[in-house]
């Protein structure tokens, strides 16, 4: 099932943000957003190229915690996600019941614990 349908850029970042900069928000600027069709998605690209700041943006948009989580998961020790996520519309295919948003550099740290 897609539970994800399509991300739209709805305003350009102010020109002296790096997102400006940023390769996958250029890409959004060039065709409007990113239409999902599969149940699966990769989002693949260089270092620094925007991924983990897209894939932030949408949770972000979808109602997760920035610092990683369920929905119900809220708390915050410094925020240090981007303004992207106000600059996004998701349109949802379904709704769906649960969800978990992790970042990398959390896993990290966990791995780290253990």
């Amino acid at each position: 099932m897609i539970y994800l349908k399509e991300i739209r850029l709805n305003e350009l970042p102010e020109e002296t943000s790096y997102l400006a900069d940023l390769p996958v928000v250029k890409n959004l600027v060039r065709s409007g957003g990113i239409e999902f069709s599969k149940p699966v998605s990769f989002i693949a690209g260089e270092n620094g190229s925007g991924k983990s700041t897209l894939l932030e943006a949408i949770s972000i948009a979808l109602g997760f915690n920035p610092e990683g989580g369920s929905r119900d998961f809220l708390f915050s020790t410094k925020d240090s996600h981007s303004e992207l996520y106000q600059l996004i519309t998701t349109i949802r295919a379904a709704h769906a019941k649960d969800g978990f948003f992790s970042k990398s550099r959390k896993f990290l740290q966990y791995s780290k614990l253990s």
